[in-house]
């Protein structure tokens, strides 16, 4: 019988250090669980571990991807608006991402805009077993 209404989060990122300024990163995680369950994405949060300051011309996109589906789930982008250290910023996922399958591979990355931004973003994926 199926468990409804498990949690599990997945944290993607980097943990010890900044990605440089131009350097692309990807973290990836499976969804765990047995095969064939169902995951609704309840919140996705991203987390800075330094202020960072936005900048039209030279700045990074971060973007939750599930690469078993070719599914952007959703990004943050540094070219409008700054983040505080240690404050989880909840971003917007898309419909169509709504659900993950158990085996599914999140993917986690940084692309870079001009010559980019020193960054160690985080995110935090909140999910909840619907079958």
């Amino acid at each position: 019988m199926p468990v409804q209404n498990e949690r599990v989060v997945i944290t993607l990122g980097p943990r010890s250090a900044d990605i440089a300024a131009g350097t692309a990163y990807v973290a990836s995680e499976r969804v765990p669980g047995p095969s064939g369950a169902k995951y609704r994405i309840d919140r996705v949060d991203a987390i800075v571990d330094a202020n960072h300051t936005a900048n039209g011309t030279n700045y990074t996109t971060w973007t939750l991807r599930n690469r078993t589906t070719s599914v952007d789930i959703t990004s943050r982008a540094y070219s409008a608006g700054d983040s505080v250290a240690h404050t989880h910023e909840s971003l917007t996922v898309a419909a169509a991402a709504v659900e993950v399958t158990a085996g599914d591979v999140l993917s986690w990355i940084k692309a870079e805009s001009g010559t980019g931004l020193a960054s160690r973003l985080r995110a935090q994926v909140e999910l909840v077993r619907i079958k």
